[in-house]
């Protein structure tokens, strides 16, 4: 790839005044991607050094602001410069909980970094809600910590209805380049995704 979200965020760190136009790439199920590849991760270092970095991609995005319904920050597993970014430039926050205790202690770094993001650079960010996923409802543990996400986090944030099981099938799809709506359209994983984008239109 020539052209990359690092690619967006290395002008930024540079000053560069003629930022590059967001590199889209459009998917033969007709949705719009922003490429990122491993370079992405070495912006992490270049964004920490500026003094601004926080505002990196909000300002990278502004370009597409109004030509889109919906637009998806897929972040990484971290509470890291990226993440922050991706918080300062976002409306609201969709946070996947897998069934296992110790993402849902997780939740609560997350909840604290989110506050601090509203001080700071975002004030309008709200939660969408929690999604649980990779529960493999055949376990007691499992049924556990739905309950409890449920029932605790639940008090104070929206916890959405759908559930999105472990599935051979999901972890299948990235490795043929996929999502799974493609893959296996029919699959149960597929028919979450479905239901999930529903609940958010309700929203």
């Amino acid at each position: 790839l020539d052209a990359t979200v690092h690619t967006l965020l290395q002008a930024f760190v540079d000053e560069n005044e003629q930022a590059p136009h967001p590199p889209i790439r459009t998917t033969s199920e007709g949705m719009d991607l922003l490429p990122a590849n491993m370079k992405l991760s070495q912006a992490e270092a270049e964004l920490t050094n500026d003094a601004l970095g926080l505002y990196a991609l909000s300002d990278a995005l502004r370009p597409l602001v109004g030509d889109y319904d919906y637009t998806f920050i897929d972040c990484p597993p971290s509470l890291g410069v990226l993440t922050v970014n991706a918080l300062t430039a976002a409306d609201s926050v969709l946070i996947p909980l897998q069934a296992d205790f110790l993402a849902l202690k997780g939740v609560d770094l997350l909840l604290g970094t989110i506050a601090k993001i509203r001080r700071l650079s975002n004030s309008d960010l709200s939660i969408a809600g929690i999604l649980i996923t990779m529960a493999d409802l055949r376990t007691l543990h499992a049924k556990e910590i739905i309950a409890a996400a449920r029932d605790t986090l639940g008090r104070q944030l929206p916890v959405f209805e759908t559930i999105v099981r472990s599935s051979v099938r999901l972890k299948e799809a990235p490795v043929q380049g996929s999502s799974i709506l493609t893959y296996d359209p029919r699959s149960r994983g597929a028919q979450a995704y479905r239901d999930l984008a529903k609940e958010l239109r309700r929203g």
